[in-house]
């Protein structure tokens, strides 16, 4: 069995384009055309509508069980010592504002202890646009703020934080306890695709105000960019509880909390090939390692 054109017709189907699947693997892409041809042929029947890349009905079959084939090989190369032929392939992680600036450097530090030859293509954005590229196939697992709503991806819970309400050091530092305590107060927000501004939003319902009745001073598209803003006096703001707590030198007091969690998950594709970093991040899930990678 050759697995090299498995592993590329999977990673054409998957990614849905030659182009592409010919930038992850690193061979042109007549190379890849080359490959599931002579996979076509030798199986004896075609795999992939050229005009569209969809699978054929033969392609369906041959598709489930490449995947599956490639999951055990991928894991006979690991048992066997063989880390670099399994990582040919860059893992291709996305993370949210939060996870991607407190947690993704140290479940990096983690992925290249354990797989030194481990080739990492990091992503980092708003909860909506790595959600996005993830049912776009253009990153292989995710770390986000909001739970994906396809069902073509499958999510575990990594940990859960409040809604912070932050504001800048004076000689007057009013605590917040209602909305009737926010209205007046000059408001950093953060763009509306963030996770922290929907849950945000669910926990200043409880309090029966809304994001839209705040004095807004600033848009700012990060959460470093919000605190920034704070710490210069500009304003308050809304953050997660994982900013506050891995701030231990932060120059802004805690106003008080809303009263709404967030979870933030893992979100990946249940179907596709599974890269070897994933069954080390479900190992760090298991073991609470990744909550813990918060605070350093």
């Amino acid at each position: 069995m050759d697995f090299k054109r498995l592993r590329t017709f999977v990673t054409v189907v998957e990614v849905g384009s030659v182009s592409k699947a010919s930038d992850l693997l690193q061979i042109t892409q007549p190379a890849v055309s080359k490959q599931i041809k002579t996979l076509e042929q030798t199986i004896g029947s075609s795999l992939l509508d050229r005009t569209t890349l969809q699978l054929t009905q033969e392609g369906e079959l041959v598709y489930e069980k490449a995947v599956e084939l490639l999951r055990e090989w991928d894991g006979l190369l690991k048992e066997a010592g063989n880390q670099e032929t399994a990582w040919r392939r860059p893992f291709r992680l996305g993370a949210s504002s939060i996870p991607g600036t407190y947690v993704l450097p140290g479940v990096c530090k983690s992925l290249h202890d354990q797989f030194p030859h481990s080739w990492l293509d990091l992503q980092v954005g708003s909860s909506k646009e790595i959600d996005q590229k993830l049912l776009a196939n253009e990153i292989d697992a995710a770390m986000i703020g909001t739970k994906p709503e396809s069902e073509t991806v499958q999510s575990v819970e990594l940990w859960s934080d409040r809604i912070a309400i932050i504001g800048p050091r004076s000689t007057k530092e009013p605590a917040v306890s209602s909305f009737e305590d926010l209205q007046g107060l000059p408001f950093i927000k953060r763009d509306e695709h963030s996770g922290t501004a929907g849950a945000a939003s669910t926990g200043l319902a409880e309090w029966n105000g809304s994001i839209n009745d705040l004095e807004t001073i600033a848009t700012v598209p990060s959460t470093s960019a919000a605190i920034s803003l704070v710490e210069a006096g500009v304003g308050y703001t809304l953050v997660s509880e994982t900013a506050v707590l891995a701030d231990t030198n932060r120059l802004y007091y805690v106003a008080g909390w809303l009263p709404a969690t967030r979870t933030f998950y893992l979100a990946y594709h249940a179907k596709h090939q599974y890269h070897p970093a994933m069954e080390h991040l479900f190992v760090l899930i298991e073991q609470g390692d990744i909550a813990r990678l918060r605070f350093g």
